[in-house]
């Protein structure tokens, strides 16, 4: 296996382990001198070589998008590279075992060596927060759906609000932190852009093909909109080569609109997720910025409620459809 070292690792140590480790490099032989570490792990990946490090960052890039390329990290304290170069060959077997991650250390690091561990993992952790498991409940179930006719007209919500919601749609679970999301948020004048967007659209498609052009929904298209606050679409992108199934990604973008109707929710406003007018329209998908298996995933209309009521919610009984499995 091959070893590419990082900048920080001198170039000469390559020399002294050619005959152990053939065809090693230095980022800098590869025209990777100064570039991203994000940029590192892809050719080391694309090109199948180990790469070592004295820093934490290759770990993390691990953690987060798994094997390969093998990561080793080195933690030696302050070594000459034959000092470096013999403690590699020393450890070949270690190196070319079947962990995607190695730390190697010295006896000046308290060990000789470890495999990644949940102890040593480098990350940043914070203190647990301390939930109300009432509140939580209370906003879950209290979550709620208010249409259009339910909205307050003409009193737009703070963006500060929205900005809020997104934020707190940001922390969506995401597998690999793809964060797969994205939104478009239409406000203002920007509402009005969009409700004669998708209007247009829909005459331009009934036209198209040759189906039936109702004056009545063409109405509702360039209307709806403008009741609303504000009115966010939902888009779902794709990473190129995750490895990630598109279920997942769609589910993660699901549970980031979620995040975004409780925290509506919590601020008592009018909100409703529709998949209506554009998002299922395959000429929309080159306006939304749309490749491949991206999506688009409807749009969350909110404004402020016309009442003070909030309306009842309705659920039969969980008994019914969930099955246990004790034995």
């Amino acid at each position: 296996m091959p070893l590419l070292f990082d900048q920080n690792i001198s170039f000469r140590v390559i020399r002294e382990i050619s005959a152990v480790f053939p065809g090693s490099k230095q980022v800098r032989e590869v025209g990777l001198e100064g570039k991203r570490d994000l940029e590192i792990w892809k050719w080391a990946k694309e090109n199948g070589f180990a790469i070592v490090f004295f820093d934490a960052d290759f770990v993390n890039f691990s953690l987060l998008f798994n094997f390969p390329p093998k990561v080793i990290w080195l933690r030696l304290g302050n070594s000459s590279t034959k000092s470096i170069a013999r403690y590699l060959i020393d450890r070949t077997e270690d190196i070319h075992s079947k962990d995607r991650i190695r730390i190697l250390k010295d006896s000046r690091t308290s060990a000789v060596q470890n495999e990644l561990t949940l102890n040593n993992i480098p990350s940043t952790t914070m203190q647990r927060p301390d939930f109300s498991i009432e509140e939580v409940n209370k906003i879950i179930r209290g979550r709620r759906s208010q249409f259009v006719a339910q909205f307050k007209e003409n009193d737009p919500i703070d963006d500060s609000i929205i900005e809020e919601m997104l934020e707190n749609a940001n922390w969506a679970p995401t597998h690999k932190v793809t964060q797969p999301w994205r939104f478009i948020v239409y406000t203002a004048a920007g509402l009005k852009k969009f409700a004669d967007y998708q209007a247009e659209m829909y005459k331009m498609r009934a036209e198209k093909n040759g189906t039936n052009f109702i004056e009545a929904t063409y109405q509702k298209f360039k209307e709806q909109p403008l009741k609303a606050s504000h009115v966010i679409a939902i888009l779902m992108k794709r990473t190129e080569n995750s490895g990630i199934p598109v279920m997942e990604e769609i589910a993660a973008t699901a549970m980031a609109v979620q995040n975004i109707y409780l925290t509506a929710c919590a601020h008592g406003l009018a909100c409703y997720w529709g998949t209506g007018g554009p998002t299922f329209w395959g000429e929309a998908r080159e306006d939304f910025g749309l490749e491949g298996e991206d999506m688009l995933m409807g749009f969350f209309y909110v404004a402020k409620p016309a009442s003070d009521n909030w309306p009842e919610g309705k659920r039969e009984s969980m008994a019914e459809k969930v099955g246990w499995v004790r034995e």
